[in-house]
């Protein structure tokens, strides 16, 4: 398919695919600023940072078809990432917990409300605030919101205690 590619004065690139330009021109009808399109570019280069250094791809596609599956409107944990098409909000997985002035702050201070679906991709928050994680968007602490958790299905001590944390907040498995 079509590609636009974006090249900074400082000699880095990126690329994006036509469709998910065309989704931020439409987002942007004054126009996109040198501005944002630098915000992209560097965006672009910290997912590719990410992905290196050993994070789960999760695919856009494969995020859009578990939001239409779940019905979630808000997604936490992608790495580099603050604004996902598909999603009413995003949580990125660094910086846990979000603080003022950062993506994800304002969904923490007023919680899921209720109705809400919320996606969590577990594996990519580190191992030592996935419980926090997992409490701060359970169904517990935002009634009648719904929690899905995707995660890597793994043989170690990490993953026991994560299923132990689930457990604990009242999870199910669901296939």
């Amino acid at each position: 398919g079509a590609v636009m590619l974006i090249h900074s004065l400082g000699g880095r690139s990126c690329s994006l695919d036509a469709a998910l330009y065309g989704l931020l021109l439409g987002s942007h009808p004054g126009g996109i600023s040198d501005a944002f399109l630098h915000a992209v570019s560097e965006s672009c280069s910290s997912q590719m940072e990410t992905d290196r250094a050993h994070s789960v791809p999760w695919s856009r596609h494969l995020l859009a078809r578990l939001r239409v599956l779940t019905g979630a409107r808000l997604l936490a944990g992608p790495q580099a990432v603050a604004w996902n098409p598909h999603f009413r909000s995003v949580i990125p997985s660094t910086g846990w917990p979000p603080h003022e002035g950062t993506p994800g702050h304002g969904l923490m201070q007023g919680s899921p409300g209720s109705g809400d679906v919320v996606l969590i991709l577990l594996d990519e928050y580190p191992p030592d605030v996935r419980a926090q994680v997992l409490a701060a968007l359970s169904v517990g602490s935002c009634p009648g919101s719904h929690t899905r958790v995707l995660r890597k299905v793994s043989e170690s001590a990490t993953a026991e205690h994560d299923k132990g944390t689930m457990c604990r907040l009242g999870g199910r498995l669901v296939l």
